[in-house]
């Protein structure tokens, strides 16, 4: 399987902030009447070497967002960074302006 080939472990129960991802594909806009916290899909998480295959996202185009992961929704302590499919470089300065960040237990 790519989990046993690549390496890393998959997570449930993470949280999103200021997107939804809810198709598992890209980042969509909130609704005004949604809740703060989002679920995300099970991840896959693994560690990545900046600069080696695989760092800069799944193949070609524009590069990953890169969103926080946070111990606590006070954002005290940023533990790693998850990566985000974007398709441009508009869309990856959107979710930052927003706020957007990922969170393990709400």
């Amino acid at each position: 399987s790519e989990l046993e080939e690549g390496g890393g472990v998959l997570v449930e129960g993470l949280r999103l902030q200021g997107a939804l991802f809810s198709d598992g594909k890209r980042l969509t806009d909130t609704p005004s009447d949604a809740a703060p916290y989002a679920p995300l899909p099970v991840c896959k998480l693994a560690w990545v070497v900046p600069g080696q295959p695989g760092s800069s996202g799944p193949g070609g185009g524009v590069a990953p967002l890169h969103l926080p992961l946070y111990l606590t929704q006070e954002r005290e302590q940023a533990i790693a960074e998850l990566q985000f499919p974007v398709f441009d470089t508009e869309e990856s300065s959107k979710w930052v302006l927003a706020g957007a960040a990922c969170f393990t237990g709400i």
